[in-house]
């Protein structure tokens, strides 16, 4: 039994004895040996595409690789001739994957794009008789095997035709270094082609080239197109949601308002802070010997009352216009009317481990029976400093 390695290497040479036979490979391979010589004659220094990769030999022959899609000479040969089309498709280690990448008469919608499933021997028989054409089974479009896009050209037949051209074209090296052609000479041995059948063969590949380029360049315009309305369409209805919230939204600011107010106080913005939670930390009073003081204690319970800022202390003053849609831009109502409720929460949560809290407006009392607390207060008191200090993080 052979192992993977020989398996592949016996499926390589099956591929390579069957595109050998077209006049398609023929071209390719005169180009590719005639950019060989150039490069072992040091004539490629100006040429921008390979200029470079020239230093490294490895990154030449990826270079190489990548300036042509090899599959392009060989595909309109391939395609036709269903009995070779059969024996590549069927190469025993391919892997039996195909996907909608994309549809054979432009952009489609399928649910399923870019999902890959079993590339059965019935959908095989039906890209044999079909030119390399099958029907997806999720949205009966007609989809192409040899798609670039598609797994089972992505996985299959571009690694395997890379394998086997950046080999050959290391050997060609090896052949020509070793015969020390001088740099008078201006060809290489090559494959004898017509001159006729070679110029109808580069016009069919570059027109091939044209149509895939073009074909990419509108497949992404169409999807960036798509995703521009989407985000147009996102943005416009969070615009008529936040409109619709508003007046509810700056009723429950106003009611926070009536806490109490701070008409001399304007809001000292950092403009250099690094973001909103520095900004509202350094323009708040955070001295909380001046907020809280014990109002009552025993040996047995302590009473503790705590004066909150009111909201245009953490957010800065709101004027008339900041109630009429769609208020001051540069102030979002609705991420700091969370956050003020959110420290509302947070101080009423620290406060209820020690014992009852009541709130009325910003100010809170706890009246608590917990030794440590009654003891250390103070200490508690800094706790809650710290634990509404990580929730601005949080805005």
């Amino acid at each position: 039994m052979t192992n993977p390695s020989e398996r592949k290497l016996r499926d390589l040479e099956i591929l390579e004895n069957i595109i050998s036979t077209f006049n398609g490979i023929k071209i390719y391979e005169k180009e590719m040996k005639e950019t060989i010589f150039e490069y072992l004659n040091g004539n490629l220094s100006a040429d921008n595409f390979y200029k470079s990769y020239l230093n490294n030999r490895n990154d030449f022959l990826d270079r190489m690789i990548h300036s042509q899609e090899i599959f392009l000479f060989i595909e309109d040969e391939l395609i036709k001739d269903k009995e070779k089309l059969r024996t590549v498709i069927n190469l025993k280690t391919f892997e039996n994957f195909v996907s909608h990448s994309d549809v054979a008469s432009g952009i489609g919608d399928c649910s399923s794009e870019g999902d890959s499933w079993d590339f059965t021997d019935e959908y095989k028989e039906e890209a044999v008789n079909n030119r390399g054409c099958i029907t997806c089974p999720f949205c009966n479009e007609e989809i192409y095997i040899f798609d670039l896009y598609n797994s089972f050209y992505e996985d299959n037949i571009s690694l395997y035709l890379t394998d086997l051209y950046k080999k050959k074209f290391s050997i060609w090296i090896d052949l020509v270094e070793a015969a020390s052609i001088n740099k008078s000479q201006n060809q290489l041995e090559l494959f004898p082609i017509d001159e006729r059948q070679k110029r109808d063969l580069l016009i069919i590949s570059t027109d091939k080239k044209y149509k895939l380029r073009a074909k990419k360049a509108e497949k992404k315009a169409e999807e960036a197109a798509l995703i521009q309305e989407e985000k147009e369409l996102s943005k416009i209805k969070n615009e008529e949601k936040y409109k619709n919230e508003f007046p509810a939204m700056m009723q429950e600011i106003a009611t926070y308002l009536s806490w109490g107010r701070r008409n001399d106080y304007i809001g000292d913005w950092e403009e250099e802070s690094d973001g909103l939670q520095l900004a509202i930390y350094w323009n708040l009073d955070w001295d909380f010997d001046k907020r809280y003081k014990a109002t009552h204690k025993t040996k047995t319970f302590k009473e503790i009352a705590f004066r909150f800022w009111l909201y245009e202390e953490v957010f800065g003053r709101l004027t008339d216009t900041d109630f009429i849609y769609p208020g001051n831009k540069d102030n979002p109502y609705d991420i700091f009317l969370e956050g003020y409720k959110k420290l509302i929460k947070v101080t009423h949560k620290f406060l209820s481990k020690f014992g009852d809290v009541k709130q009325e407006k910003n100010y809170f009392s706890l009246k608590s029976m917990d030794l440590d607390f009654i003891k250390g207060h103070r200490d508690y008191m800094h706790e809650l400093k710290q634990a509404l200090y990580d929730e601005f993080e949080s805005i």
